[in-house]
């Protein structure tokens, strides 16, 4: 399992730190003069897109601490991004979010425990129905990558039994929804 684990760790790390990010969004109003003609159509951008990367190392070591406490290490990850579309009354918004993070508390013995573990994909499209009223459509997509589990502890021998309670898509969640959107609407 620990081999596995560290696998796990080494191709989530290599592929987070490969993907280089773009994060930019194009306003063009602020630098128009007040009194001055938009853009022609054809060089407004109708998609916005962007996102990050964190990646976060811990480490806590003690030794002979008068106060007590254990020495710990943690590791985690998140990536994000979204991309967004709007043209006239047309809305639709993107979101991809996947994390995941580990730590262990007290010598190299103990073992690395899941402390976040999220993949998450959004998706709205919304039309304008009035002039601040959208018809909107959704898809929500949310799981986690890896083995979730509960410890317990043995009865008369005080160990601990690792018992598996989730796994990659179990559970796994899916939802549509169909409804109404509240907005000012921007003007182009």
């Amino acid at each position: 399992m620990k081999r596995r684990m560290n696998r796990y760790l080494l191709v989530i790390f290599i592929l987070l730190t490969s993907i280089s990010i773009v994060n930019g969004q194009d306003e063009i109003d602020f630098l128009l003069p007040p009194d001055s003609e938009p853009p022609p159509a054809d060089t407004i951008k109708y998609w916005k897109n962007g996102g990050n990367f964190n990646f976060n190392l811990q480490q806590v070591a003690l030794t002979n601490w008068a106060a007590g406490g254990e020495s710990s290490i943690a590791i985690g990850t998140k990536f994000e991004t979204f991309a967004n579309y709007e043209k006239e009354g047309a809305v639709w918004q993107n979101r991809f979010k996947i994390s995941y993070g580990l730590i262990r508390n007290g010598d190299a013995k103990s073992r690395f425990v899941k402390t976040d573990d999220q993949i998450l994909l959004n998706s709205k499209y919304s039309q304008k129905f009035t002039e601040k009223v959208l018809l909107t459509t959704s898809i929500n997509f949310q799981t986690q990558m890896d083995e979730g589990y509960k410890n317990k502890k043995i009865a008369g021998t005080g160990e601990i039994e690792r018992i598996l309670i989730s796994n990659f898509m179990a559970p796994g969640y899916l939802q549509a929804s169909l409804g109404l959107s509240y907005r000012e609407m921007k003007k182009q």
